[in-house]
């Protein structure tokens, strides 16, 4: 088992990063200042962290999810960013509409440092997510989607590598790296409210 440290966060601190992620949202697509809570920046959500952000549509689809693996700003920070990407620069979607703010959802998966592995049999379906990277080419894929689609680790490493634009069968030439670390997930609940 590979030892990957995610944050294990309190309930109050998953509240305090979805009311951040969703301040930063609106403030976007509203044109208003953010209001970052005092809490943002204690404890945990004080040191270096990394997250993807999704947004769910009220027909619980997609409708925008960016995140980075770099640590290199604040948990509460960074979800800040991402939320603002998800909403806004998502090349799969427009820009997240006004009128879109009281239905859309939003998803946070706060990530451990990736691991470096050496075979495909490492990947926990349902712990670990996926990073391939070939030169300059890199594919990400949270745990979360193996377990949605039903995938086992091999063909979850496939498809991180399709999603980058690498030929899966690459995947055993020692050019390509694969990487796995954890994710802790949680979501807002399904009627989200709006601030004025």
């Amino acid at each position: 088992m590979i030892g990957l440290r995610a944050f294990r966060l309190s309930n109050a601190e998953r509240t305090t990063l979805l009311s951040a992620a969703r301040d930063a949202i609106e403030s976007v697509t509203i044109q208003r200042p953010e209001h970052p809570s005092g809490a943002e920046s204690e404890g945990r959500l004080a040191e270096l962290g990394a997250c993807f952000v999704t947004l769910v549509a009220p027909d619980n689809t997609l409708r925008g999810c960016v995140g980075s693996l770099s640590f290199t700003r604040s948990l509460s920070a960074a979800c800040r960013a991402m939320a603002v990407a998800a909403a806004t620069r998502d090349p799969r979607f427009p820009p997240l509409e006004k009128t879109e703010l009281s239905g859309v959802r939003v998803n946070l998966s706060v990530l451990s440092p990736p691991t470096r592995i050496a075979s495909i049999a490492e990947i926990e379906v349902g712990r670990h997510g996926v990073v391939v990277q070939r030169g300059d080419d890199q594919g990400v894929l949270l745990p979360q989607v193996a377990s949605d689609q039903g995938w086992d680790g091999q063909t979850f490493a496939e498809n991180t590598c399709r999603k980058a634009g690498i030929d899966p069968a690459t995947l055993d030439d020692g050019r390509t790296t694969l990487e796995v670390f954890d994710a802790e997930v949680f979501s807002e609940p399904r009627s989200a409210p709006v601030a004025k």
